[in-house]
């Protein structure tokens, strides 16, 4: 997944190879690492898309600032979107589809559904027609 710089924040876009405590260009503020996610994560979420991890890893390399692309570090930034409601814990989920219903998540719709999400992983891997409107999308 590559970065358009294009469809960026002009914010972030200033952040690409910035490095600490070096001269910055005049009306440039340096970031921290939880600062760009969360903007980033923002940003997305503006844009009516679910921030995941391989969309803020992708970021995190164009930035060319050698900041981790752990998954703890990613989520240790986002704490205060998962809290607020904002945005799904598990970001790498896929949609699920059942019927005409549309969920973000197979978690998502395992809650709506009142079952556990295991259920709704085999339902949907399931060769059984009783189970053929439910697809991950």
């Amino acid at each position: 997944m590559s970065i358009d710089p294009e469809t960026l924040p002009e914010v972030l876009r200033k952040q690409r190879g910035l490095r600490y405590r070096q001269p910055l260009p005049p009306g440039t503020r340096f970031l921290s690492h939880g600062r760009i996610i969360r903007a980033y994560a923002e940003h997305l979420i503006d844009k009516g898309e679910r921030p995941t991890l391989d969309k803020v890893r992708s970021l995190l390399e164009w930035l060319d600032r050698d900041y981790s692309l752990n998954a703890d570090r990613i989520s240790f930034a986002l704490r205060r979107f998962f809290k607020n409601g904002r945005m799904d814990r598990f970001t790498n989920g896929h949609q699920v589809r059942i019927g005409k219903e549309v969920f973000a998540t197979k978690r998502e719709a395992a809650r709506a559904l009142g079952i556990a999400p295991q259920t709704v992983k085999n339902r949907i891997d399931s060769t059984d027609p009783k189970w053929a409107e439910w697809s991950e999308t």
